[in-house]
């Protein structure tokens, strides 16, 4: 499987409208939990990693768009 096929398998199996927004959300916690080991010496953990992707998706939902903001926060509280 290719790239682009790996993401259009996540998109198809995710089902949702904010998709993007998950996977930009996703490796952004990955890079910040990263940095924070290099520069910081903070050791890395899955649950901190996890912990940073849901505070910044909440986030996210002041600036949905209005007909995402229930599905957005019905998939958090399902995850969390």
């Amino acid at each position: 499987m290719n790239q682009l096929q790996v993401v259009k398998h996540l998109k198809r199996r995710l089902n949702i409208p904010f998709f993007m927004d998950i996977v930009i959300l996703r490796f952004w916690s990955i890079w910040t939990t990263r940095n924070e080991w290099i520069f910081n010496q903070i050791d890395p953990t899955i649950d901190n990693c996890i912990r940073k992707f849901f505070r910044e998706l909440k986030m996210v939902i002041h600036r949905a768009k209005a007909k995402h903001v229930q599905p957005l926060r019905e998939w958090i509280q399902a995850r969390e």
